[in-house]
């Protein structure tokens, strides 16, 4: 069951109407015995805003951001035992990372965010370090010492999210670990993979509600840029069984991201053209992964002045990490990739 909700007075954005106050002052929450100083060094009345504009250079939150945040912070006053749960369907680039990563700093446990994608946690671990924000990432492939640094980092506090994959935190040992650490905030990004992938080849995402009962978070966020009636019955389904939810839903549409098609007697031809006098870098998408092989020789044999690569999961592990660190890095980069890479990722885009 979804209910809707407003958002309270003390909740609204900076500029609201002058009914609305200002979100009210937090207690200093204690980690691993190390108080959150973020919140003690404070002497302003909005916290939240003013460390959005410290750690991340964002003068104002949308109303829909603060009662997002709002959710996850109110539930530090629920009673032990209760979690709360949230499905928040905003469009592309409306900000929905920060809905979670800003409350991660002032919340006494970590938060756990799902990723379906490496790529994307790469990205997302790129931006929390920019922002000085303490972050670890749980993937397959990892030594025990890496992961026994992740878990110490956790702990203590200096990382306060842990960036993971359903398939990592299914493994019995890992998701033993991860519920003794207190988690606060139980995130699932991209989430209407959640009904779109778990019934075909990611199977682990139809555990992802058993991996939340196992862990008991206080609270529980879904995050999404779409999700039609059905794929959102399925999901919560999926994640929250019968249990009511709160469902925050935007409008979808965003007149920032332009679609064009062009017609061509050639499409490698008007890909040429494309990649010449527009903005770089950027994403190719190709059908298969001898695509991506392909297609990145062919533009590298006729544009020579841009460096093309490509990507694909068949590559092991070192060189998938060297071509992510490198296309993130790059600001005249062509990457040639499969469809699934660029989820979640702000580039030019071309199919």
């Amino acid at each position: 069951m979804a209910s809707t909700c407003a958002a309270p007075a003390s909740h609204c954005a900076p500029n609201a109407p002058s009914s609305c106050s200002a979100l009210p002052r937090p207690t200093t929450y204690e980690s691993a015995g190390a108080p959150l100083g973020v919140c003690a060094g404070m002497e302003g009345t909005d916290p939240v805003a003013e460390y959005a504009l410290a750690h991340f250079g964002i003068e104002y939150l949308f109303p829909y951001q603060r009662l997002v945040m709002a959710n996850v912070l109110d539930s530090l006053a629920t009673p032990d035992g209760e979690t709360e749960r949230q499905v928040v369907i905003l469009p592309t680039g409306a900000g929905k990372s920060l809905c979670f990563q800003l409350p991660a700093a002032l919340c006494p446990g970590p938060t756990l965010v799902m990723y379906p994608l490496l790529g994307l946690m790469a990205d997302q671990l790129r931006r929390l370090e920019a922002a000085g924000i303490g972050a670890v990432v749980l993937k397959g492939g990892m030594s025990a010492a890496e992961k026994d640094n992740a878990f110490d980092a956790a702990r203590s506090g200096a990382a306060r999210l842990i960036l993971a994959n359903p398939e990592i935190a299914a493994v019995p040992a890992m998701l033993s670990r991860l519920a003794r650490l207190g988690i606060h905030h139980f995130v699932v990004d991209e989430a209407h993979c959640v009904a779109e992938w778990g019934d075909s080849f990611r199977p682990a995402y139809r555990n992802l509600g058993d991996i939340i009962r196992a862990i008991s978070p206080r609270v529980v966020t879904a995050f999404t840029a779409t999700a039609s009636p059905p794929i959102l019955a399925r999901l919560a389904g999926l994640l929250f069984g019968d249990a009511p939810y709160r469902l925050i839903a935007g409008m979808p549409d965003r007149p920032g991201i332009r679609y064009e098609v062009r017609p061509t007697l050639c499409m490698f031809r008007e890909l040429r053209s494309a990649l010449v006098t527009l903005p770089r870098p950027t994403l190719v998408f190709a059908r298969s992964r001898a695509g991506t092989e392909l297609l990145a020789e062919a533009l590298s044999s006729r544009l020579p002045q841009i460096d093309t690569r490509f990507y694909h999961a068949g590559l092991d592990k070192a060189e998938r990490a060297e071509l992510e660190d490198w296309f993130l890095a790059s600001r005249d980069a062509v990457l040639c990739a499969t469809c699934a890479y660029g989820m979640g990722l702000i580039f030019w885009c071309y199919i």
